[in-house]
Order: structure tokens, then sequence, then C-alpha cells
């Protein structure tokens, strides 16, 4: 029987990985410039009716992605276009559930935890910078296991800029394991976060 315990200590054994913590360095090695996004002053949301939802689940089915790629894409390119810089870092939050333990599925808790996605976009279409937020946050899950604080404190300081997904988050909730919701829309909710 696995517990919530046995996935702690498992990140405690895990969190020390040279690699890893490397990773985090040299992505954040470079100062970023800071994405100043004025408009966003409080909860905005969008519904996304069934019509355009379906059509955005068939390009990311055509392009062999997730529902989650395309609009984390999508959010980037509206961030560039907001704050006028390519050089973007969004927080995002992910399962934590994909650590190589045994029966992890079954275990009942919270495991949800942030990861700072940096992308350079540049790209003119919409699948290039698909392209390139992909391959950030694979590149970002596979050093998901040392938790926030410790890539906070893994990655170099630049002065005047804030710290990575400290300012930008974009979240996601999959409920296509529940088929039986009674609508078939996406909402997307943002707001300005103050620290």
């Amino acid at each position: 029987r696995v517990t919530h315990d046995a996935h702690v200590r498992a990140l405690i054994r895990n969190r020390a990985r040279p690699e890893s913590l490397e990773f985090w360095r040299s992505t954040f090695a470079e100062s970023w410039p800071e994405a100043r996004i004025e408009c966003l002053r409080s909860t905005t949301s969008l519904l996304l009716e069934q019509p355009a939802t379906q059509a955005l689940l068939e390009y990311a089915r055509r392009n062999g992605t997730t529902l989650n790629r395309v609009l984390l894409t999508a959010w980037f390119r509206a961030l560039r276009r907001i704050g006028g810089v390519d050089d973007l870092v969004v927080g995002t939050a992910i399962s934590g559930r994909d650590l190589p333990i045994a029966d992890v599925e079954r275990i009942f808790g919270c495991f949800v935890t942030a990861l700072p996605i940096r992308a350079r976009l540049g790209g003119e279409s919409f699948l290039e910078d698909h392209r390139r937020v992909s391959d950030a946050f694979e590149a970002a899950c596979g050093h998901a296991e040392i938790p926030i604080d410790e890539i906070v404190r893994a990655i170099p300081r630049h002065p005047g800029v804030p710290m990575p997904g400290k300012s930008l988050f974009f979240s996601f909730m999959d409920f296509g394991a529940f088929p039986e919701l009674p609508t078939h829309e996406v909402r997307l909710d943002w707001e300005e976060m103050t620290t």
C-alpha cells in the first residue's frame, strides 16, 4: 500500500538530483524582460462555447497535442501581444503524480505543484509557437520533482526582474475524465495577482 507519506519521502529522495537543479539554473541563467500586463486588473472570464471548444480539440488531435497545450500557447501569445516581449515566464500547475511510485494513482490527496515555464516565442505561426511552448513545458516537467521553493532558490537573481512565474500564471483543469458533464464548453478565467 502506497501512502501520501511514501510519496512525500520519494519527493525528498529525488529532490536533490543535480541534473534537475542544473536544468533550472541554466533555464534562468539569462535575465528575461518583465512583461508589463496593465490591462489585467481583475478576474476576467471567457466562455468558449461548444463549436469553438470542438474546433480547439480537433486542432489538438490533428497536431498530436492536448487542449491544455493549445490553451497554454494561446495564453503565451496573448501575453506576448499585451506585454510586448517574446521571452516570457509563466507559472503553471501540474498534477504532481508523474513520479515513478508504484500505485501512485491509488493514493488520495493533493499532489499539485507549480512549475515556471520559460518560452521564447517568435514564430509567425501558432504552430511554431506551440512547438516552442510544448518543448519548454516538456523540459520543465522532466525536472518537476524539484519543489518550487527549491527551484526559486536554485535560479540566479536578476535585479529588477520578478521571480519566474510570480506575476503570470496559467492553470488548466481537464474534465475529460468526467464524460457526463452537462456542457461542452471551456471557460477561461484570469486575474491579476498581487505580491
